[in-house]
């Protein structure tokens, strides 16, 4: 069994895998955009026309992408950046979000340890202030004893050893009371994110950007060049198929339809042809003897042999 090789995939496959990649992709930003419109109404009227909006911005952008038109295309740069900005901004509240959980279990982890170790401490010492106490307790009444059968200094003698006990026991509970307000602001004042905001914004921003222009230019389907397209089998023309628009914007040129000078913006504007194409429909006119250039400006030498016989 040979394996696969490349060229085994022919063109259409290619459109195909393409067109699922960018859908895809499309699909990730379009939803990012859904769901942070969302995130900005309530109801269930205003979440269907928020959902709505967010898909229908995204369609257009994908369909103003590639009109001939410099003004939807600008309008399309707009929407380009504020899809971008959204799916950031979706990124890092997602990015958020997944480390505040993640905090929490840590911190919910940490405090249980905490918690058990801390009571295992707080046991032995409470059994040292039980120990502390008792011997109070008993030189207490050894003295009391001794002062009542009339050995007052004796008696005086074991007050004054009590004042060991009870600084040892002083310090005791301050360790205790410390403890305790350890534990509760333990779990407490920890920074929630790293320190490379702006890294981390930075590469949301440049996915985004990816995802969006990777999107647009998958969606669009792959044009053989000339070299690559397979030799085309002449046809018959008919004479109900309508020319190209070159053709038929020369033609205008030729009959003065735009008058002395060539309108080259507002035929690139109006016309579903592009400037390169144009200008080398001006070059074969200019090559033909139809027009001359003026400057920057393109002029109908009809117009010119008219002006000199006047």
């Amino acid at each position: 069994m040979k394996p696969l090789r490349p060229n085994y995939y022919t063109s259409s496959n290619i459109n195909d895998i393409q067109k699922l990649m960018g859908f895809i992709l499309a699909t990730a930003s379009t939803g990012a955009l859904i769901l942070t419109l969302q995130e900005l109404v309530s109801g269930m009227a205003a979440t269907l026309l928020a959902t709505g909006a967010g898909l229908a911005l995204q369609v257009c952008l994908y369909l103003f992408a590639r009109h001939p038109g410099h003004r939807v295309r600008w309008f399309a740069h707009g929407l380009l950046g504020l899809s971008v900005l959204v799916t950031a901004w979706y990124m890092e509240d997602t990015w958020q979000q997944h480390q505040s959980e993640q905090l929490a279990r840590q911190q919910q982890q940490a405090g249980d340890r905490f918690l058990v170790k801390q009571q295992q401490q707080q046991l032995n010492q409470l059994n040292q202030l039980n120990q502390l106490n008792q011997q109070i307790d008993i030189l207490l009444a050894s003295a009391e004893q001794d002062t009542g059968n009339q050995y007052r200094a004796r008696g005086l003698n074991t007050l004054n050893n009590l004042d060991d006990l009870y600084e040892r026991r002083d310090s005791l509970l301050t360790i205790l009371q410390q403890q305790n307000h350890n534990a509760a602001t333990e779990l407490t004042g920890q920074t929630l994110f790293v320190h490379n905001d702006a890294l981390r914004i930075s590469l949301f921003l440049a996915l985004a950007l990816m995802i969006d222009l990777a999107a647009i230019i998958a969606l669009q389907p792959v044009t053989l060049t000339r070299q690559n397209q397979p030799e085309a089998v002449p046809q018959e023309i008919t004479h109900d198929s309508e020319p190209p628009v070159l053709d038929q914007i020369m033609e205008r040129i030729r009959n003065g339809n735009y008058g002395e000078f060539v309108p080259v913006k507002q035929i690139v504007e109006s016309e579903a042809i592009r400037h390169p194409e144009l200008k080398a429909g001006l070059e074969q006119l200019m090559t033909e003897g139809v027009i001359s250039k003026v400057g920057n400006r393109y002029r109908l030498l009809a117009f010119e042999k008219q002006g000199e016989l006047y």
